[in-house]
């Protein structure tokens, strides 16, 4: 799979609390490629928390302007519990949704229970993401 630092929201981003990723893409620069790309997201380092009782929505937003004044959420990715989010884990893998209407994007993190110690994601969008997750 090959990985285009212009289509990254996270590189190996720490997580310890709720957060925008890093990034935020400017689908005017994309162009009509968007349409043929795919949404990965993945722990790059195991997240952990002192109760070990946290947990991780992430949803990818949407909006007119770079600030993210009026976020609309286009895809949303179920609560996964803290145990689940080990290093290598793929907390998902779509096709960027067809809504993506307004300019800017960005993932948004969403920790509750109790916040992460410890822990990093990547996000990023790619035209031919990888689908053998455990090879042999």
């Amino acid at each position: 799979m090959i990985i285009d630092k212009q289509l990254e929201f996270s590189d190996a981003q720490a997580l310890t609390a709720t957060a925008e990723s890093t990034n935020k893409l400017d689908t005017t620069v994309l162009g009509d490629a968007i349409n043929e790309l795919r949404l990965v997201i993945q722990v790059s380092t195991t997240l952990d928390s002192a109760g070990d009782a946290a947990t991780l929505d992430v949803t990818l937003q949407t909006d007119t302007v770079e600030n993210f004044a009026s976020p609309t959420t286009i895809a949303t990715i179920a609560q996964i519990a803290e145990a689940t989010l080990v290093a290598g884990y793929r907390i998902c893998n779509i096709r960027l949704p067809a809504e993506v209407a307004e300019r800017y994007l960005r993932v948004y993190y969403t920790v509750g229970t109790e916040n992460f110690t410890s822990g990093n994601v990547d996000a990023f969008l790619t035209m031919d993401a990888q689908t053998n997750e455990n090879p042999s």
